[in-house]
């Protein structure tokens, strides 16, 4: 659920860089992962200017 509700609101999210994962011996995951995505705002104007 909580992915669809992060497409929903940022439909044009995508990878804008390198993933760094967290190299630890207690916890494996991603240290950094960054995003690009056009704010829903510019969404709403578009369609309302259609």
């Amino acid at each position: 659920v909580m992915i669809e509700q992060v497409m929903r609101r940022m439909p044009d999210l995508e990878l804008a860089g390198q993933l760094e994962r967290l190299r630890s011996n207690f916890v494996a995951g991603i240290k950094h992962m960054p995003m690009r995505f056009t704010p829903l705002a510019v969404y709403a104007q578009r369609a309302f200017n259609l």
